[in-house]
């Protein structure tokens, strides 16, 4: 998946994540998402290698491998 086809609102993983991240905000050079406990992290490009970091701190970055499109499940009633 290209992170630039990430929209608002959207559920991924990437690395070994196990909790989904929601996307927060996709701008033309980074993406941010934020994860349920509250943490934030930035995905963008450098030089063909998508890289994440904490915002801001993309002298920290690392490798960002595997990045799916997980979705989310709704509970209806007694049914997911």
């Amino acid at each position: 998946m290209e992170y630039k086809n990430l929209s608002n609102g959207q559920k991924i993983l990437f690395n070994d994540r196990k909790t989904p991240l929601t996307v927060e905000e996709v701008e033309d050079d980074r993406v941010l998402v934020a994860g349920p406990s509250g943490g934030e992290y930035e995905l963008y490009k450098d030089e063909g290698t998508l890289l994440v970091c904490k915002p801001g701190n993309r002298r920290y970055a690392s490798y960002c491998k595997d990045l799916r499109d997980v979705g989310e499940w709704n509970r209806e009633g007694d049914t997911w």
